[in-house]
């Protein structure tokens, strides 16, 4: 049997007291646990200096499965994440937001 999980975003995914914008960074203590267990979260990169590894890291903290990344200067560039994980760039991005907007 496979598995399936739900996307959420990070900016949907805010604690209590976060404003979404922040807590699309997918920082420490950013998102609310209960909405991001068992879902794959997107998350945005904020500066260049994000260490991205660590936004997996607070994911699966949140019991969050997997973690979509957008990075729009991680080109060519792998990244080793404890949970799944992919990372994609902004107009990549722009399609994704579009399917989670039309679906569930």
């Amino acid at each position: 049997m496979e598995n399936y999980y739900s996307l959420i975003a990070g900016s949907a995914a805010a604690a209590p007291g976060i404003p979404p914008k922040n807590a699309s960074f997918c920082k420490n203590n950013t998102l609310d646990p209960t909405l991001i267990k068992g879902k794959i979260v997107v998350c945005t990169t904020e500066l260049l200096t994000d260490i991205r590894a660590e936004k997996a890291i607070f994911v699966k903290q949140g019991i969050g499965v997997g973690m979509i990344l957008i990075d729009p200067v991680a080109k060519d560039v792998i990244f080793q994440f404890v949970i799944h994980g992919s990372v994609i760039y902004p107009e990549a991005a722009e399609e994704l937001q579009a399917y989670m907007a039309t679906e569930k």
